[in-house]
């Protein structure tokens, strides 16, 4: 194997995990570029991806859908923000469609909420470049993601020495593979790294059913690295 081709097979060698984010889950989200769209799968339009292109919501959602689902108070404490806020932003979510009350777990004092299955993909790259402001929106909101899936996956390596790792991190897996490609070949292995992401999806989809299960997060990414010329 060449120094082009590395892999860690284990969490013990540090890398990154392959995208989407993008985060592709039962409830998450598939990033623009990707060329997994699925049936149950949401394309935004310019609309809704300015609802959601604020920090705290694209916060709430990330939360909604890795954690499960939460009450205002419940997401306050864990953003820090006030009960008031989280309370909002909810509201706006819900009035763009990435969220939905879940009244079956609520109480006339406290909603709960969660994210809608199926998660969403972006919109297209002529829409979302049609102004500065869309561009702007879709860096927010592929950033705020990105960087959610960085956080989880550097806690995750800092839980690696504690006692709590146990054998859920030796059941987990971190890796990285670099190839020299052609676009055509890009394609062709986006496409499949999305199918075998979207047959996972299908077997566990519904994992929180069954007893012993935990939140799991996989991201899948393959993308071209900057050249030194590109960025001289």
């Amino acid at each position: 194997m060449t120094p082009d081709e590395t892999t860690s097979p284990r969490d013990d060698v540090a890398g990154s995990t392959a995208a989407e984010t993008a985060e592709a889950s039962a409830d998450g989200a598939v990033e623009a570029g990707s060329p997994a769209i699925t049936a149950d799968q949401r394309i935004l339009d310019i609309d809704a991806l300015r609802g959601l292109a604020h920090p705290l919501r694209i916060q709430l959602l990330e939360i909604l859908g890795s954690l499960g689902p939460h009450t205002a108070s419940g997401l306050a404490a864990l953003t820090g923000e006030s009960s008031g806020a989280t309370s909002y932003h909810l509201r706006q979510l819900e009035r763009h469609g990435f969220i939905q009350e879940l009244p079956d777990k609520g109480t006339a004092r406290e909603r709960w909420w969660g994210s809608k299955p199926g998660g969403f993909a972006m919109p297209a790259a002529s829409l979302a470049e049609s102004s500065p402001a869309n561009r702007e929106a879709v860096s927010l909101v592929s950033r705020g993601f990105v960087q959610a899936q960085h956080r989880h996956l550097l806690a995750h390596l800092d839980r690696s020495t504690s006692d709590a790792a146990g054998s859920w991190f030796e059941a987990s897996t971190v890796t990285t593979v670099n190839l020299r490609v052609t676009e055509d070949d890009l394609v062709e292995i986006s496409a499949e790294l999305n199918d075998a992401a979207q047959r996972i999806v299908d077997r566990y989809r519904d994992g929180k059913d069954r007893p012993g299960t935990r939140p799991i997060q996989m991201n899948l990414n393959a993308f071209p690295l900057s050249l030194p010329e590109e960025t001289s």
